[in-house]
């Protein structure tokens, strides 16, 4: 009952499109949930940016499988580490705590794969 596509917002968006992998999670074939995956030039990092879910999906998982599949996107670019940027989002930390990530601080935590 899920399906997750990969997606490109509109460059007038967003500048980061060009180094970023963004993903809508689909339920009932409505959108649910969404999330970015960035790949930071600089630091050559690939970073959980954003996971957002609709009101009416908080609590049902969906934040849980739009973080698996960054996750999974992730791991088809056989990176050591996964970095995550909750933003001092005290639900996304939990949520990614739960999912075996370290908190470094507010702002980063780290996942080894």
């Amino acid at each position: 009952w899920r399906e997750t596509e990969r997606k490109g917002f509109a460059a007038e968006e967003d500048d980061l499109d060009e180094m970023a992998i963004n993903i809508i999670l689909k339920k009932d074939g409505r959108a649910a949930g969404c999330g970015r995956l960035l790949l930071d030039m600089e630091s050559d990092r690939i970073i959980i940016e954003q996971i957002g879910v609709l009101r009416s999906e908080q609590g049902s998982g969906t934040a849980k499988a739009v973080a698996a599949a960054l996750i999974d996107i992730a791991k088809e670019t056989e990176t050591e580490t996964i970095w995550a940027k909750p933003h001092g989002n005290f639900a996304a930390i939990s949520l990614l705590e739960h999912l075996g990530f370290e908190q470094l601080n507010p702002y980063w935590m780290t996942l080894d794969v």
